[in-house]
């Protein structure tokens, strides 16, 4: 709870000094090596505590197999929902009201009879600007990606050479790193609220959604339970051993512990490497598919993740409005992986 206050602070925070300096916004265009420089040494930690992780390296094998298996079906049906969810409430894959063919052609009808009308014609050269945006929204998530995937690969292979064979404390090292990496996590959110804060537009998108934003959480949650009730069926684990994996969000720490101190420690090794590759596929997934399966969809991939780590890579990925989203799914389901593993782990 001190963490999440922590993070919530630092937000608010971040968005309230930048209202101040709202008039000079041009001076403060360094924001994006800011969040990269940060993005990079978190991801950078968080691929040390894994590769350095003596559970990580164990439980790998059949064990490994049935996470990445029950991982696919989690994912894809927490998409899937969210994808039903989305298009319930009329959104376009970047979150934008469809317009139907009959309001479109009223809206044509209408403005065929306003004089000169013909110079609001999209023009090759704005055709142009569009496919230009186009390419660089894809150079972007490239960029991402390499962002993502070489500190991440640096800090596995320095967790697994380097720190499990020195005689360095394990108990200390994980609270060393655990510290660096939620201080890393609130200068982050720091830096977003500045962000925010300099546009000032996101209370007015928030406004504007209202509560509806939480159908996506919700539809994620359904999604991601139903997916691992499923395995429960053909892997070798009973249907509420599933349901209670699928509950983990990505939430490593919390879910394997509940599922294993309850006397399921096969499930509960599997809990773990599932939610594992939750976090870690889903960050390094975002830039891949945020324009193929929509900006909102994305948010649901890496589970908790999507309001800390997750998010700065998700609002690169998308647009700005895709924050309140993507802190949104991650709230919902850091609430509601304490409440929901113990029940289906005991049924």
């Amino acid at each position: 709870m001190e963490t999440l206050l922590l993070y919530y602070s630092a937000l608010i925070l971040g968005y309230f000094l930048a209202s101040k300096v709202r008039n000079i916004k041009e001076k403060f265009n360094k924001l994006d090596l800011i969040f990269n420089a940060l993005i990079v040494l978190l991801i950078f930690i968080m691929g040390i505590r894994m590769g350095s992780d003596q559970k990580v390296i164990s439980n790998l094998g059949m064990i490994g197999i049935a996470s990445l298996v029950i991982s696919i079906f989690v994912i894809a049906f927490s998409v899937f929902f969210v994808t039903l969810a989305r298009k319930g409430m009329r959104l376009d894959k970047k979150a934008n009201p469809v317009v139907s063919k009959q309001e479109n052609k009223l809206s044509y009808d209408k403005m065929e009879n306003i004089e000169g009308i013909e110079d609001f014609k999209p023009s090759e050269d704005s055709l142009a600007v569009e496919g230009g945006n186009n390419q660089k929204e894809s150079n972007n998530n490239i960029l991402m990606v390499i962002i993502v995937m070489i500190p991440l690969v640096i800090g596995l292979a320095i967790g697994y050479f380097v720190v499990i064979p020195s005689t360095i404390n394990e108990e200390f090292f994980n609270s060393l790193t655990g510290n660096l990496l939620i201080a890393g996590v609130a200068l982050l959110l720091l830096a977003i609220g500045f962000s925010l804060g300099l546009s000032g537009n996101i209370f007015g998108s928030l406004k504007k959604m209202g509560l509806k934003f939480l159908i996506f959480p919700v539809a994620a949650i359904v999604g991601s339970l139903l997916g691992g009730a499923l395995c429960g069926i053909f892997l070798p684990i009973t249907i509420p051993e599933g349901l209670a994996i699928g509950a983990g969000f990505g939430w490593y720490t919390m879910a394997p512990t509940i599922i294993t101190e309850a006397g399921h420690v096969y499930a509960g090794a599997i809990s773990f490497m599932h939610n594992v590759i939750r976090e870690m596929g889903g960050i390094v997934l975002i830039p891949f598919l945020a324009n193929k399966i929509g900006y909102i969809e994305v948010t649901a991939i890496p589970g908790v993740c999507a309001m800390d780590i997750g998010m700065p890579i998700i609002e690169k990925c998308t647009k700005e409005e895709m924050v309140a989203y993507s802190f949104g799914m991650g709230l919902i389901m850091s609430m509601a992986t304490p409440l929901l593993v113990p029940i289906f782990i005991n049924l």
